[in-house]
């Protein structure tokens, strides 16, 4: 009964190093984000997706325009 349970054991605990030594490491990889144009928006998007360029209110439900910022994102790959 003894050499059953240490097989098992012994089984189990490969499997677990086995498996945890199969973990990949990536590194993440940086993003540069730019700031392009701050835009102003409905909150309750009332036309869809349509910004405006000065602070002010929703023609449609008269809503305090929303702070919107555009951007852009870049890649950065370097080949060594």
């Amino acid at each position: 009964m003894k050499k059953k349970i240490i097989i098992i054991a012994v089984i189990i605990l490969s499997s677990i190093v086995f498996t945890s030594c199969k973990t990949e490491k990536t590194v993440p990889q940086k993003k540069e984000v730019i700031t392009e144009k701050v835009a102003y928006q409905c909150p309750m998007k009332c036309e869809d997706d349509k910004t405006y360029d000065k602070e002010g209110t929703c023609p449609v439900c008269k809503m305090k325009l929303k702070e919107k910022v555009s951007e852009v994102e870049n890649h950065h790959h370097k080949d060594h």
